[in-house]
């Protein structure tokens, strides 16, 4: 997984993809502002607000562990196709997407990694790279 940190709680990676923290997932202002309307939390127990339903904000969950191990492997394997389709299919209607997990370090940041290696045709070291740009 990727690992690196950010001095935001949130930062916009591509037009209509965000990558953050929990933080920006329950900032109600922030997410009607940027048009969110999709939020991957990549966590395992992390609340999902309740107001989501008045924006018609949906909510998907990706339960990985902030460690490396066979059960995040697993999960990733199996789920990571699907997730990076829906986020897709956000951004074809137009509407902004947050991927975030606690600390918006690490899981939520693989994930957007895969979005950028499935969608821009980038390489592991590329998309890192970018991601890094963006959230320095």
């Amino acid at each position: 997984m990727i690992d690196f940190a950010s001095h935001n709680s949130c930062d916009n990676i591509i037009e209509f993809l965000w990558l953050g923290s929990h933080i920006s997932s329950k900032d109600e202002d922030f997410m009607v502002k940027n048009n969110i309307k999709l939020v991957v939390n990549c966590t395992i127990d992390l609340v999902i607000p309740s107001w989501y339903d008045k924006y018609n904000i949906r909510a998907i969950r990706l339960p990985i562990h902030d460690i490396n191990n066979n059960d995040t492997n697993n999960i990733l394997n199996e789920k990571m196709d699907e997730i990076v389709d829906i986020i897709h299919e956000y951004r074809q209607n137009g509407q902004g997407v947050l991927v975030h997990c606690f600390a918006g370090i690490s899981r939520s940041a693989t994930t957007v990694a895969s979005y950028l290696i499935r969608h821009y045709e980038y390489n592991y070291q590329l998309a890192k790279f970018y991601i890094q740009n963006k959230r320095s």
